[in-house]
């Protein structure tokens, strides 16, 4: 990310287990990254590999959300 051009627009998808979901530190670089002005894809609720249901994915190239196609 450091590399890209900031006239462009970033759209970032977090994919991560339960666990990390958690941790007090990725609430604040999710939200640092939005400042910086780049779109968030939200993840999908699922059953996870582990067991846990939670947040895990990006979601289906069939249910993209609205932000990815005005991009387009």
């Amino acid at each position: 990310i450091r590399a890209w051009d900031l006239h462009k627009p970033l759209l970032f998808c977090p994919a991560m287990n339960t666990a990390m979901w958690e941790h007090p530190i990725t609430a604040q670089q999710v939200e640092q990254l939005k400042g910086f002005g780049y779109t968030e894809i939200p993840c999908v609720v699922k059953k996870l590999v582990c067991g846990d249901e939670g947040q895990s994915c990006c979601m289906s190239s069939d249910s993209s959300p609205a932000p990815v196609l005005l991009l387009h």
